[in-house]
């Protein structure tokens, strides 16, 4: 997608889902993925700016996505520095998870 500038981001790692390795799974999941990514991120975006904090599997149970696609997503958007950090708490399994706030 374009800004107002002409300046389209790269199609890679974190504006496009990343991968592993060339050939492998993780490159067809990243393929799978990559016409909703972006949405996604949006929506998430979206989601923390009404919720915040949260962890990425209460946001994929908010959503009502799997926690293996979310998490990607949330990963995407912190390496574009467009979430931060704000604490931790544990999820459901009983591990300590990072939440999340706009940056």
């Amino acid at each position: 997608m374009s800004d107002l500038f002409s300046y389209t981001p790269p199609s890679t790692y974190p504006n496009a889902p990343g991968m592993k390795e060339r050939g492998g799974t993780s490159q067809e999941a990243a393929e799978k993925v990559a016409g909703t990514s972006e949405r996604a991120r949006g929506q998430i975006l979206s989601l923390l700016w009404k919720m915040p904090p949260m962890t990425a599997d209460e946001i994929a149970k908010e959503m009502n996505w799997t926690v293996l696609f979310c998490r990607p997503r949330v990963s995407e958007l912190h390496a574009m520095k467009a979430i931060k950090k704000a604490g931790r708490k544990k999820n459901e399994s009983g591990m300590s998870a990072w939440t999340w706030t706009v940056a």
